[in-house]
Formats: C-alpha cells, structure tokens, sequence
C-alpha cells in the first residue's frame, strides 16, 4: 500500500512539474526578429544557386549554396548535383560548375543567400567569415549548417548575420514535442530550416512550425524534391519553401 502511495505521488509530482513548465513556457513573451534580410514581405522562395537566371523573373529569389574548403582554404561551391556527396568525393579545384564562394557573392551584390557548410573541419569559420566580410554581403546572407559547432563559431565572429537550424535542434524541438513541452524546447536560431524527413524519419509538423511562428521565428521547410513533398510542406504554412526545381512551383515555374 505504502509503495503504490510513493509511485502514485511520485507520478503526481511530476505531472505538476511538466504542467508548470508547459504553463510558464506559453507563458514566455517574443519580440519580432528584425533584420534586412527578411525586410521583404511574401513567401520566400529558396533555390540552388545555378537556377540564379531566374532572378531576372524574380528578383527576391533566396539562392543557395552549400559550400567546402579545398586543401588551398579556398571555399568552394558545390553543384547541385553534388547534394549529398562526402567531400572525399569532390573536386578540390575551382571551376565554372564549382565557383568560388566569393566570386558567387561578388556577382549578385544584391541577392540574399542562405550558405550551408556541413564541411566540420578546423577553422572553417574563419574562411568562411572572411569571404563574407570581404564581399560585405553580411546582411544579405544566413548561415545554415547541420552542425552546432559551425553555426556557434561563425555566430560569434558574425553576430549580425542570420542563422539557421541544426539537426540537433530539430531533434530537441520533436523530443520536447514528444514530452508534450514543446513550448519549453530551447531553440537558439533565427530560423528553422529542415528538409520534411532526415534519416527517414519526419523532421517537422503544424504544431512545431506554430511553435516557431509563436516565437517569431522563421521556418524553411525543403529541400523539397517532388510535388508530393511541396504539397505536404505547404500545409504546414512556412514562411519559406526551399525548391530543388522551380517546376515543382507549377507549370513554366518562374519561365
């Protein structure tokens, strides 16, 4: 009797507890995130960086580029047809399909972009920063990364820039979900940015992307490669889709 008094009051304990915490986390106040980057009103639409003709249709197209350092600390960018490709296994020379990150920025001055380095390796902050200060294209870029390290490196020798989400804050987001704290999950990014599934298993749903909007905060969902997929990311509402074809946006897309 006496043990079942314990595990009963034990489990009333700690349902009081993840009830205050769920009660004083909605309870929380945001401000709006102000910053140029996101001045401009409208959904935005996010593409990889060889659809860039397309700025001439729409110029307030967000370009995306993910990136790696070659032996020569040179930033390089990779093709699209690269995504998902080890580093092992590309390039490490320049060329016209896999410019410079700085003669990318340097040739669209006024284009936002969002810079994905999943290259973790030592200092790459460095070089990456000091291309993006040297172009002076801080305001116009947000650094997104699935690595932790990357994003806090960076922030701390570009604290202006925008940044995005790593895989392991969408982790935290879908654990605290799971917990029924979604409101209490620490988020530490300007924006979310995940693509619908990672390792086979659902990143994001309407209620973690009504949580971000309760903050403020900014959600891009993609890369989203079929119709089935901007369909599903579209019911969510985000702020944002990232495309892997501009077709998937209709007929003729921006054409």
């Amino acid at each position: 009797m006496r043990l079942l008094a314990l595990i009963a009051g034990t489990l009333f304990m700690v349902i009081m507890g993840f009830s205050a915490a769920r009660i004083w986390s909605n309870g929380q106040v945001y401000t709006p995130y102000k910053t140029e980057y996101f001045q401009k009103d409208g959904e935005l639409i996010v593409l990889p960086w060889e659809q860039n003709y397309l700025l001439e249709k729409k110029a307030d197209l967000v370009l995306w580029v993910d990136v790696y350092r070659n032996d020569k600390g040179e930033i390089l960018a990779k093709p699209w047809a690269d995504y998902g490709r080890h580093k092992q296994d590309l390039p490490m020379e320049a060329s016209e399909s896999r410019p410079l990150l700085k003669d990318l920025l340097i040739k669209f001055p006024k284009t936002r972009w969002i810079i994905n380095c999943d290259d973790n390796v030592h200092d790459i902050q460095l070089g990456l920063s000091k291309v993006i200060e040297e172009t002076q294209m801080g305001q116009n870029v947000m650094i997104q990364s699935n690595y932790n390290t990357i994003l806090e490196s960076t922030k701390e020798l570009l604290p202006l820039a925008v940044y995005g989400s790593s895989i392991a804050d969408i982790t935290r987001l879908k654990t605290f979900q799971a917990m029924w704290l979604l409101p209490a999950a620490p988020f530490k990014g300007d924006v979310m940015m995940t693509p619908l599934q990672y390792l086979k298993r659902n990143t994001v749903n309407t209620e973690i992307v009504f949580e971000m909007k309760r903050r403020f905060k900014k959600v891009i969902l993609g890369p989203l490669q079929t119709l089935e997929e901007v369909q599903a990311a579209q019911e969510m509402k985000p702020d944002g889709l990232f495309l892997a074809d501009p077709f998937l946006l209709g007929p003729g897309g921006y054409q």
